[in-house]
């Protein structure tokens, strides 16, 4: 909301100079609405006797420009001695007018003709009409009755047609253009590495197909022939925002490329938006009564899954038979044999599902719960660890200021009320009386934490991060645990990114935040989006604001809000028990900052002698 009220002005603006008439005009509604509803109750920031009133809201003078300028499409160049009408009326408008100190706009729409009249006074500068608007086969101007010449410039999608219409003072300018007919088939979502193909309908056939502009690498390759274009979307083109987890996944899905178009002797493009999905997606949990691990798997591509898959975790395989047929979803189970339950950590385990004949892999959590397993806190040094109150110097950056509503009250008293927080069954989080480990870009760029050579096959890291919307789509730490070489030629170094969102919420809790917090007391974790092929619709339905960021989707780490103060569980699974030396964070955003609360680690059933506590 903050962003979206106070830039809507500039949302008009770009609509209009791509002659998009009907997208225009909704910021500009969205902004009177909030205006004269109840909370600002006709305030704006020049007029607000309270600057919280208006606090979301463009200036009335930015507001206006966009009417006069995006919507009236009036401006004047003095160096040139022009003004420059290109008014940007949607299509239901039959009239709209405007008045300004000195000059008047009216503006009406009658049996398929569009006039307009201008009067400006004393205004001897040479005026034009720059229309922009869908493709034309043709379009005349005339300017007080009389035709005038137009030239016309193909643009991406829309015609810019622009006509001189003279000096004078007091203008009517009308014009009736032939819109040209013409549909582009093909899909509108398409998994990575499918094979899609797009055609044009509806031209009578005087519009040819001559070209494709690729220019954002969507295709690895494409063949047109016979006015058909066929192409294969390229591999990997989402695997750059996994680490932001479902919301990455939504946000970066949408492409374009254009199709190059001729009509008659003119050459034009016209755009072309692709929703991309991944080709998998998977959720899984282990059922202890039954033995067996049950995968919920969606096929996104444009072909079947069948044969053989294999399902690795633990350091084990098992074997089962998947027959998805192409955008659907099936339940897979794999029956394990007895004793395998000590690979398993409570919580989420790193698994691999592949499938051979489709040639496709997918890592994902498995989740655990019930498992005996032995989960151990492991204490933070005192001498390393900073009190509550430390976090200001940490995290209270000046930019924070308009969010943080009320930061007396984060993390306040909280080490005197909790001696150990609770995020998932079976792992035991005590916390250090005396506070917690910083990791700050500025002050405490690398925490450190010696592991002391423990066997461990998973570590539980209880983690606040002291960030705020600023920090969307960062990757704001690094975590690496450091193995013994155990035979190996290099020491193995396990490492995993924290991004926001994917891994981590913000810290601050709704009332430190007024109401912002990403995780709240009943968010449910660990779904998936509705897919566009689930609910029959060319994009991701949930992709949508007011509702989109939704909280369920920001994180893929469990997360505890207690009291004010919001807990991710960061989990790092190394698939089998190695002998760690130790565990490093490094803060990568320039306003990274967090706190390390707690340790836990998943340890063999019996002690290891020879590791010191």
């Amino acid at each position: 909301m903050q962003c979206g009220s106070d830039m809507q002005p500039f949302a008009t603006a770009a609509y209009a100079a791509v002659g998009d008439a009907q997208a225009a005009v909704r910021p500009l509604e969205f902004i009177a609405k909030r205006v004269c509803g109840p909370y600002q109750r006709g305030a704006w920031p020049e007029t607000a006797n309270e600057t919280r009133f208006a606090y979301f809201s463009p200036s009335a003078a930015v507001y206006a420009q966009a009417v006069i300028e995006s919507i009236f499409g009036l401006s004047r160049d003095a160096i040139r001695n022009e003004t420059v009408l290109a008014p940007c009326m949607p299509e239901d408008w039959p009239s709209a007018g405007l008045t300004l100190p000195g000059l008047s706009i009216r503006y009406e729409k009658k049996d398929g003709a569009c006039r307009l009249e201008l009067h400006a006074d004393g205004d001897h500068t040479r005026k034009l009409l720059r229309l922009r608007c869908a493709p034309y086969r043709s379009i005349s101007v005339s300017v007080n009755g009389r035709e005038v010449p137009v030239r016309t410039v193909p643009q991406c999608g829309w015609f810019e047609a622009e006509a001189d219409l003279g000096t004078d003072t007091v203008i009517g300018v009308s014009w009736r253009l032939l819109p040209l007919s013409l549909s582009i088939d093909g899909p509108q979502t398409a998994a990575c590495g499918d094979e899609v193909c797009f055609s044009l309908s509806g031209t009578d056939g005087s519009v040819e197909l001559i070209g494709l502009d690729d220019r954002c690498g969507l295709f690895q390759h494409a063949v047109i022939a016979g006015g058909l274009l066929t192409a294969r979307v390229r591999t990997g083109l989402l695997a750059p925002y996994e680490k932001f987890g479902p919301l990455g996944m939504m946000n970066f899905a949408r492409r374009q490329f254009a199709l190059l178009l001729r009509q008659g002797g003119r050459s034009f493009s016209m755009p072309c938006t692709l929703t991309l999905l991944p080709a998998l997606t998977v959720t899984g949990a282990w059922e202890p009564p039954a033995r067996q691990a049950v995968l919920r798997v969606q096929n996104h591509t444009a072909r079947p899954i069948t044969g053989n898959c294999v399902l690795t975790f633990g350091g084990c395989s098992l074997t089962g038979r998947a027959g998805l047929p192409a955008g659907s979803s099936a339940e897979l189970r794999f029956p394990a044999p007895a004793g395998l339950e000590p690979l398993l950590s409570p919580g989420q385990n790193r698994a691999v599902l592949s499938c051979p004949g489709a040639q496709l892999s997918l890592e994902f959590p498995l989740q655990a719960a019930g498992i005996p397993a032995r989960v151990e806190g492991l204490p933070l040094p005192d001498e390393a660890v900073l009190p509550a109150e430390a976090w200001r110097e940490l995290g209270m950056h000046a930019h924070q200021g308009c969010i943080l509503q009320n930061p007396d009250i984060f993390l306040k008293d909280f080490f005197t009320r909790y001696q150990q927080v609770q995020v998932i069954d079976g792992v035991p989080l005590p916390l250090n009386p005396n506070g917690f480990l910083p990791i700050s870009q500025e002050k405490y760029p690398v925490l450190t934490l010696p592991m002391g050579g423990r066997r461990i096959k998973k570590l539980y890291l209880l983690m606040c991060a002291f960030i705020n919307n600023s920090d969307t789509f960062a990757r704001v730490f690094r975590v690496e645990a450091e193995a013994g070489r155990e035979g190996a030629y290099m020491r193995p170094i396990f490492h995993r990114e924290l991004c926001s969102p994917g891994a981590l919420d913000m810290g601050y809790g709704s009332g430190v935040i007024a109401g912002f917090a990403t995780f709240v007391p009943g968010t449910q974790r660990g779904a998936l989006p509705v897919f566009p092929e689930e609910a029959e619709a060319g994009d991701y339905p949930q992709a949508v604001p007011p509702q989109y960021p939704q909280r369920e989707f920001w994180s893929q780490s469990p997360a505890v809000a207690l009291d004010n103060n919001v807990f991710n569980l960061i989990e790092l699974d190394f698939g089998r028990f190695v002998s760690l030396k130790e565990l490093r964070i490094t803060a990568l955003e320039a306003d990274a900052a967090a706190g390390l609360f707690a340790v836990a680690a998943h340890l063999p059933a019996e002690p290891d002698p020879d590791v010191q506590r």
